[in-house]
């Protein structure tokens, strides 16, 4: 055996190491890439289901409150309702805006009596 021919075998070893090195680097990458996308979406899947109970719970309380039945209908006195959505539990209160001060058409003395 030459001289030469040594000399290559230990280059073509050192390329398969850098090719395993660049390989394995490539996979952690691929795999942290993986996990992101998964708690991404996982997170869309919560925030879709928050946002579809909050507005189920809106629904409902509008449906509360137009009940034709008076013994049924909801009170807006802020009182806090609990409901039970699927696997959500849901805490409504409604409130009524005749309690407030309007502070852009109130005169001074309503103002200053705050």
């Amino acid at each position: 055996m030459n001289i030469a021919s040594r000399q290559q075998r230990g280059v073509a070893l050192l390329v398969v190491l850098w090719v395993l090195a660049l390989l394995s680097l490539l996979l952690g990458g691929l795999a942290g890439w993986v996990q992101l996308e998964s708690r991404q979406a996982l997170w869309l899947h919560q925030n879709t289901q928050a946002l579809m109970a909050a507005e189920a719970g809106m629904n409902m309380a509008v449906q509360g409150l137009l009940d034709p039945a008076q013994r049924k209908r909801w009170i807006a006195d802020g009182r806090l309702v609990s409901l039970r959505m699927d696997d959500t539990q849901l805490l409504v209160s409604i409130r009524s805006e005749r309690g407030k001060l309007d502070l852009n058409s109130a005169p001074v003395a309503d103002i200053s009596r705050l």
